[in-house]
């Protein structure tokens, strides 16, 4: 285990050599002592410790409370005080600086100890709150998807801005009316209302995923949406109030840009979870399967025109459940988006103002970058990301953490793609490696999540894994779409059509001859 680093500041320096000697011998590293507040600022930029133990009545221009002040404004690191008085004007003082602690000298090894241990347990976890509250906040602010929270007694409490921009109502507005008074939703056929059915969310736990209505914004016209509700739990896991996500169902009103003929239209792949079952991009033909799970929303893939010679596609899973990898899956949509003008990280303008086609090794690094938060419970998840070049066929793919991809030739060989890299979020640096082959006329590639194959991310369910590749082999022959019947058909055999807590996707690219 890594020992913490403590730097001392105190200018007795005999006392100074005392602490530094009890702290070495209870087990800790002490990277720096320092003898002035001035000293102390400089040697935290050098040898970056993990806590600070503070001299209040430092000699010199800069005492202690001025020293710890730019200490936690800049560096963010906690600051215990160590003093000889216990006045009151003093600890006004130092309480503006929010300390971890204040130990009164002589020092006791023991109370030290405590101290410290206390110290950096509660900062450990006030920074992972941080970065779970910055996580948080970013999805919520910026994603493009609604959000509405209703409380148990039907009052609107928050709007994103997504929300306000799709309604037409402000957040300090609505706040505290009944939700009845906001949001209306009508059935696409009859224009009837929607019910939301309040109590069979609170009570019975009930999840209604991507359905279709109309939303009837407070002023302009109606216009399609697709609209999902959750129970919104608080940490003791008792529900508190209901979730809305909705989305824009139209492309018109999707985040839009021009072509070449100056009209507009909607960023391919832009705004959805799954792509359109049977549908053919540049020779490739989609189909898939999908299941929804009790617990987990993690799940999405897409297959998408990428530049103006190749088809991108990809399956993600986060690791976390209900609402938040609901949250997390729509914030991930928005880099993997064939568009960098609308920030999408799949391409990017190279020199000459043309659009470059980004690696899938670039890409996945440049994910790990952007979801990588420190604490032990920062959220993941797993992938595989592609590009197929067309013609050819020569495809680069990667598979970060998630089962692996299976290729079947024409012939009905079976290939497993054996590239090997870890989850992504999981470490701050990932070890990932791409692997290239070609994707014949013919072939099909079979991309699905470990629901199907009822393992977990650190055990891949053997048995269950051949009898897939057994399903693949037997059904080698059949066209894409009965082979999805097919497979709808053994999940329920497999599973004994008991509800699965995982969901469960499964996709099929197959290329033209």
């Amino acid at each position: 285990m890594k020992k913490a680093r403590i730097m001392v500041v105190e200018d007795e320096g005999l006392v100074a050599l005392q602490i530094k000697e009890g702290l070495v011998s209870a087990g800790y590293e002490v990277p720096a002592i320092a003898a002035s507040g001035k000293q102390a600022l400089k040697l935290v930029a050098d040898t970056e410790p993990d806590l600070v133990l503070m001299d209040i009545h430092l000699k010199g221009q800069m005492d202690g409370i001025q020293a710890a002040t730019k200490i936690i404004e800049i560096y963010d690191i906690p600051v215990i005080y160590l003093t000889a008085y216990s006045d009151e004007a003093t600890v006004e003082r130092a309480k503006v600086t929010e300390p971890y602690g204040y130990i009164l000298k002589p020092v006791s090894e023991r109370s030290l100890q405590l101290a410290i241990e206390m110290t950096l347990q509660k900062a450990r976890r006030e920074k992972q709150l941080k970065n779970e509250a910055s996580w948080y906040s970013s999805i919520v602010k910026g994603i493009n998807l609604g959000i509405i929270v209703i409380n148990l007694k039907g009052q609107v409490k928050f709007l994103n801005p997504f929300a306000e921009k799709m309604t037409g109502w402000i957040h300090k507005e609505v706040l505290n009316k009944n939700y009845k008074e906001v949001v209306f939703l009508l059935y696409p056929d009859s224009k009837e209302y929607v019910e939301i059915p309040f109590d069979d969310i609170i009570l019975g736990d009930k999840i209604i995923k991507q359905k279709t209505c109309i939303l009837r914004p407070r002023e302009d016209a109606e216009f399609p949406v697709e609209y999902s509700i959750f129970p919104l739990r608080n940490q003791n896991n008792n529900t508190i109030g209901i979730i809305l996500l909705f989305s824009y169902k139209d492309e018109r009103r999707k985040s839009e840009m021009k072509d070449e003929s100056g009209h507009k239209k909607g960023s391919p792949g832009q705004n959805t979870l799954f792509p359109p079952k049977g549908e053919v991009i540049r020779g490739i033909k989609v189909n898939w399967f999908h299941k929804q799970g009790t617990g987990s929303n993690g799940d999405s893939f897409n297959v998408f025109p990428l530049g103006n010679h190749h088809v991108g596609f990809f399956i993600f899973d986060v690791s976390w459940y209900g609402l938040t990898s609901t949250l997390f899956s729509h914030n991930l949509h928005q880099f993997l988006i064939p568009d960098s003008e609308m920030g999408g990280i799949l391409t990017r303008i190279v020199p000459g103002g043309k659009e470059g086609i980004v690696s899938p090794l670039q890409v996945v690094r440049d994910l790990n970058t952007r979801f990588f938060f420190e604490g032990k419970d920062n959220p993941f998840f797993t992938m595989v990301y592609g590009i197929i070049q067309i013609p050819g066929g020569q495809t680069k793919i990667i598979r970060a953490g998630h089962p692996y991809p299976i290729f079947q030739q024409k012939n009905g060989k079976i290939k497993l793609i054996e590239s090997e890299g870890g989850a992504v979020g999981m470490f701050a640096d990932i070890e990932i490696t791409e692997f290239e082959f070609e994707f014949e006329p013919g072939g099909r590639l079979f991309l699905y999540s470990d629901g199907l194959i009822d393992s977990t991310f650190a055990d891949m369910n053997q048995d269950s894994f051949m009898r897939l590749i057994a399903f693949i082999e037997q059904n080698g022959e059949i066209s894409l779409d009965q082979l999805i019947l097919n497979l709808e058909n053994a999940e329920k055999e497999w599973h004994k059509n008991l509800v699965h807590a995982d969901e469960i996707s499964f996709v099929v690219l197959e290329r033209s001859d």
